[in-house]
């Protein structure tokens, strides 16, 4: 009779154990994407800072000079550009949220809305003394 009863309580533990577990878990999914998204964003804002100043500096040197950066989305980035800013939205789709992120080139760009998910490689050149991105 007391193994039964030590049995039970121990069921009775484990129970309220998984019960409260169960009560952590939708805390413990936002805590990590939320932390996804912190890092996707601190991602995108080095990313858009080294895109600005690597345009920068070459926009003093000679025609034919490239540079190639590299840009590590964790979920999902749309860039696209106007005139001459060149805009980074990082999307989170578990948090439906977003950050968009400037970086200011030069001269005026024409770059299609593109958007990237995973490591992608991007170029700037300069030709005829503008200073054109392509990936």
């Amino acid at each position: 009779m007391e193994k039964a009863q030590a049995s039970m309580e121990y069921l009775l533990l484990l129970a309220a154990m998984l019960f409260f577990f169960s009560l952590l878990l939708p805390l413990l999914q936002k805590s990590y994407a939320l932390t996804f998204f912190a890092v996707d964003v601190g991602n995108a804002k080095n990313f858009a800072r080294e895109l600005q100043t690597k345009a920068n500096e070459l926009s003093f040197l000679s025609d034919g000079s490239a540079i190639a950066l590299k840009a590590k989305p964790i979920e999902s980035w749309l860039i696209k550009a106007e005139g001459s800013e060149l805009l980074i939205t990082v999307k989170s789709s578990s948090l439906q949220r977003e950050k968009v992120f400037t970086a200011e080139l030069p001269n005026a760009v024409f770059f299609p809305e593109t958007a990237i998910e995973g490591e992608t490689v991007f170029f700037l050149k300069k030709e005829g003394n503008t200073v054109l991105l392509e990936n």
